[in-house]
């Protein structure tokens, strides 16, 4: 049996009590949210990991499951999660195996976020890969009553956009706990096998900007063509650059 995530805490809540009364194992702790940011400014991602410890109930033939707890490691299996879409639609991530999978977390209230969509890569990039068969998929794990959770925001974002991109909610951040995803945008991409190969920025330059002389590092394009020739993903991890997440304390 797999507990999806509604769009809602209530809903989500509701879901994980009724499971646990079944016996199926589920707790729930409270959570200290470690140094994930509360302020709504755009920053860079900060070093320590969410301590978390609440289990949802899911499972799957192999394979993690994203319960909320950090286990989304670079060669492992990336862990597989249910959570529904804009529309209501189940979008689960183990469905996409065989396929090159880009979870991009997603704030469509982030000033970040909307320079990489409207001049940045993103205005671009996601289409051109959708073409070749790749899957791209959004997450929102702001809670409930923060910047950019309300539904109507994030359908208005791909609307003036002409965006088809899912984006997935996930109001109590158990997803982004289990994937350590600290701001938006912060990327992760998962080769055809189900594995984890890459995870961090989206470039090196931060609203079109890079350090230095440095030239531009398109991270997510590099790892996604690494994958194509053949080869393991030459830059694997980056620090991850945006506005802070701002999870649900459960």
């Amino acid at each position: 049996m797999t507990t999806v995530v509604t769009r809602t805490a209530t809903a989500a809540r509701g879901a994980i009590l009724f499971a646990a009364l079944l016996g199926a194992g589920c707790r729930s702790t409270a959570v200290d949210d470690g140094s994930i940011p509360s302020s709504a400014s755009t920053i860079t991602a900060a070093a320590n990991e969410p301590r978390t410890s609440l289990r949802t109930v899911s499972s799957v033939e192999r394979g993690p499951v994203a319960d909320g707890i950090l286990r989304a490691g670079i060669g492992d299996l990336a862990p597989d999660f249910e959570l529904l879409d804009l529309d209501g639609r189940r979008q689960r991530l183990s469905t996409h195996r065989g396929k090159i999978v880009v979870l991009e977390w997603f704030n469509p209230k982030c000033p970040v976020v909307k320079y990489a969509y409207d001049e940045g890569p993103l205005s671009e990039m996601k289409r051109r890969y959708a073409m070749t068969g790749i899957v791209w998929l959004a997450i929102n794990s702001n809670a409930p009553g923060q910047e950019g959770s309300e539904p109507d925001d994030n359908r208005a974002f791909l609307a003036q956009r002409r965006l088809t991109t899912p984006v997935l909610l996930d109001p109590l951040g158990l997803v982004g706990r289990t994937y350590g995803a600290r701001t938006t945008p912060h990327v992760f991409v998962v080769n055809e096998r189900g594995v984890l190969v890459y995870s961090g920025a989206l470039d090196n330059a931060p609203q079109g900007r890079v350090e230095s002389a440095a030239a531009k590092t398109n991270y997510v394009e590099t790892a996604i063509s690494d994958l194509r020739s053949g080869h393991a993903v030459t830059t694997s991890s980056t620090r991850p650059y945006g506005c802070s997440i701002k999870y649900d304390r459960l």
